[in-house]
């Protein structure tokens, strides 16, 4: 059959809807289209739903013009899809190479600081043998200070007591 449409009503017969719902159920009721078909539970006819505007279209209704146009909102609406959905597997690829990327590099600082305390504790003794020596040091300067001191008072006595014997003689 030719696929004009047959009479005044702007109508189509069967045969030509069946071929043209055929060649379209790729799309129709697909998930992201704009155009469902299904059975109408209230007329139990074919019914065609355009989600995004709720029109609703009877089989009886249905023109070629109509059905190009489904066909293509179908389409286009497939097209957008796939391409959100390519989009979004990108993103999500993304994260995750960022988020491996983060993770890798938490992990060798995570590692170069146990390197670093390793390296540091085994070095630590000489910081530690470097600071016992230096209060060694002290300690000694400190003694020899104090002696001197000490020294020092008994020269002062002594000669005080060498002074007050001269004077008593």
């Amino acid at each position: 059959g030719e696929l004009n449409d047959h009479d005044a009503r702007n109508t189509i017969s069967l045969e030509i809807l069946k071929t043209k719902m055929a060649a379209s159920y790729d799309h129709i009721g697909a998930k992201g289209m704009q155009w469902k078909h299904y059975v109408s539970p209230a007329h139990e006819i074919m019914m065609f739903h355009d989600v995004f505007s709720d029109e609703k279209i009877l089989e009886h209704d249905v023109t070629n013009k109509l059905l190009r146009g489904i066909a293509i909102d179908n389409y286009r609406a497939g097209k957008l899809l796939e391409e959100r959905e390519a989009l979004f597997d990108g993103k999500m690829k993304d994260f995750e190479l960022v988020m491996a990327n983060y993770a890798a590099s938490t992990l060798q600082k995570m590692y170069r600081k146990h390197k670093c305390r390793v390296n540091l504790s085994k070095s630590l003794w000489v910081v530690e043998k470097n600071n016992l020596r230096t209060k060694e040091q002290q300690k000694i300067q400190s003694a020899m200070k104090i002696q001197g001191l000490i020294r020092r008072t008994q020269a002062v006595r002594h000669i005080w007591l060498k002074i007050q014997v001269r004077y008593e003689k």
